[in-house]
């Protein structure tokens, strides 16, 4: 049974919202425009409901988080893209859970890995989470959705949700693992992230000053 946290995620957000945030963050000047989410992403037409519903059905899941399905009706993830890409998001048909996409390192996390962080570190949000705190035996409900570079995955932990019915998104690396309480907020991250990374030179968390303005401000979430 997942673990359903006494806590609103903060997503408020319509898909007029994701619209105007995506075509903001695509149309913001690229210091690296080699790198960006928009390499693999179609924004002329969504995906469909049938497609949702499929990918739900197949990872065997009661609903899918409302953030992550809003995004989705707003983009389509382009699979001949992602051919070409090592950077970002997987199209529906190769989402999976971590076990079935890395079963080495699967394995080795749960012959290797070091006892889980206590909830009172691990459960903490935003700027003041320590990247470093992680709970290997969420592994085999951790649903992949892409990369932000190679071997630093995109998580989607279906084993841990908000009262609103958002799941903990994790942007994974060997050195640490940025969690959010939904896909919106991790979104907002990504986009300071592309923005900013010349300037931040590393992953996040990030200032509150930076994630509740401009750009990312155009979708309601919380951490």
């Amino acid at each position: 049974m997942p673990r359903v946290l006494d806590i609103h995620s903060g997503y408020d957000a319509r898909r007029s919202d994701w619209r105007a945030f995506l075509h903001a963050w695509f149309g913001y000047p690229k210091k690296y425009p080699g790198t960006t989410i928009f390499n693999v992403l179609d924004m002329r037409r969504g995906t469909s409901d049938d497609e949702i519903a499929a990918l739900q059905q197949r990872l065997n899941l009661p609903y899918l988080p409302p953030s992550y399905v809003d995004f989705l009706h707003c983009v389509r993830i382009d699979a001949a893209r992602c051919e070409a890409e090592d950077y970002g998001l997987e199209p529906l048909e190769n989402i999976d859970y971590f076990p079935s996409i890395d079963p080495e390192l699967f394995k080795f996390f749960q012959n290797e890995a070091p006892e889980d962080s206590p909830d009172e570190k691990y459960f903490v949000y935003g700027k003041e989470q320590d990247n470093a705190q992680f709970k290997d035996s969420l592994w085999g409900g951790m649903v992949v959705l892409g990369t932000l570079f190679p071997n630093d995955y995109l998580l989607l932990n279906t084993q841990v949700q908000t009262k609103d019915g958002e799941f903990e998104c994790i942007l994974y690396s060997y050195t640490s693992s940025f969690r959010t309480l939904s896909f919106a907020a991790m979104m907002r991250a990504w986009c300071v992230y592309e923005m900013m990374s010349s300037e931040i030179g590393s992953y996040p968390p990030y200032e509150d000053s930076l994630m509740n303005s401009a750009i990312p401000a155009l979708i309601a979430s919380g951490r």
